[in-house]
């Protein structure tokens, strides 16, 4: 059940370490699109608490080709106690060649498709092989990756509202 009166795109900053300003900048230099990533290979600029609730994430990288880079992830949080996916964007600017210091959370993000509800066949994956990866197994648009003028109005919506956020 969702609060009354939540306030709408709430950024935190997170201070990255030097570790994961390397992270960021790594996913930089992948060119621009985006694609899925497993649980597994998610950056450790994630909170520890917000990162446990991670299903998979959708990296999204525009602008690589500038000095300006925007990298995003546009996470799968489980919250099946209502009976939902809600995507919870993290995403950094880089200019040049130079390591982001910090990232921003969005909490309560507010674009089109940023819940979706559980399939059944999540709750059967969960059951059967624990939490974790369901979405990247199983994207949700049926792709793995693709271009930026590919992407997913749901993940333009994390793009832009990191955007905003930083800006």
């Amino acid at each position: 059940m969702k609060k009354k009166n939540q306030k709408k795109n709430q950024k935190s900053i997170v201070q990255l370490t030097p570790t994961q300003r390397a992270e960021l900048l790594s996913y930089a230099k992948m060119g621009d699109g985006f694609m899925l990533l497993p649980k597994n290979q998610l950056p450790s600029a994630i909170p520890t608490d917000l990162g446990q609730k991670i299903d998979s994430a959708v990296l999204i990288v525009s602008g690589s080709g500038t000095d300006n880079t925007w990298v995003v992830l546009n996470l799968f949080r489980d919250d099946t106690k209502v009976n939902s996916i809600d995507h919870h964007p993290i995403g950094c600017f880089i200019t040049g060649s130079i390591a982001p210091t910090e990232a921003v959370i969005i909490d309560h993000a507010s674009f089109t498709g940023r819940n979706m509800a559980v399939p059944a066949s999540y709750l059967a994956h969960l059951s059967a092989n624990g939490f974790g990866d369901y979405l990247f197994k199983y994207p949700p648009l049926g792709r793995a990756s693709g271009s930026l003028a590919e992407l997913h109005v749901t993940d333009k919506g994390a793009l832009d509202v990191v955007v905003k956020a930083l800006t």
